[in-house]
């Protein structure tokens, strides 16, 4: 196949990365999640062989997946970046309501604490407290930046009624 070429290790390596980029190359990895089989190893080839998110590079861009109610802060937004870098201060424009948006102290994540960090990177996820008129599913980003997002879509609701207590008396 090869008509009895050597190929070095680095440029397989090479090859296999740039065609996981260009969305050419698909590989196949076997494991089991829940026997923990393979799952090292799969970890380690992302790592190694994928594109980083650099690659994503430009005006940042961030989606809000998630909107947690925190005693402490009130509302809290967690964002995945899906191009640039957002950083603390950063102005970003939200799509849905268009309002110019102020990312006082963005933080991650980690359980039950919060750590500040000064920058969130493409593929990372961050948080931010006390955004007005952003919700779950919007997109943030930056004047400039064209990154674009399916809009998340509801499941049906199972049940079609509810039953709520008339007062807190009668909550039990």
């Amino acid at each position: 196949y090869l008509a009895d070429e050597k190929l070095d290790l680095g440029e397989i390596v090479h090859a296999l990365a740039d065609g996981i980029a260009a969305a050419d190359v698909f590989p196949v990895l076997c494991g089991s999640g829940t026997a923990h089989i393979g799952i090292d190893r799969l970890l380690r080839f992302i790592v190694d062989e994928g594109p980083p998110p650099t690659v994503h590079d430009g005006e940042a861009a961030a989606f809000v997946f998630k909107t947690i109610a925190d005693p402490y802060v009130g509302r809290v937004n967690l964002f995945k970046v899906l191009a640039g870098s957002v950083r603390s201060d950063d102005h970003l424009t939200n799509d849905r309501t268009g309002a110019d948006l102020r990312l006082h102290q963005i933080t991650t994540i980690c359980g039950k604490e919060q750590e500040p960090t000064p920058e969130v990177g493409a593929g990372d996820i961050g948080a931010v407290a006390k955004l007005t008129d952003t919700a779950t599913g919007d997109l943030l980003r930056a004047s400039g930046a064209t990154v674009t997002v399916d809009p998340l879509e509801s499941p049906p609701p199972v049940l079609a009624t509810a039953v709520r207590a008339a007062t807190k008396a009668d909550d039990d």
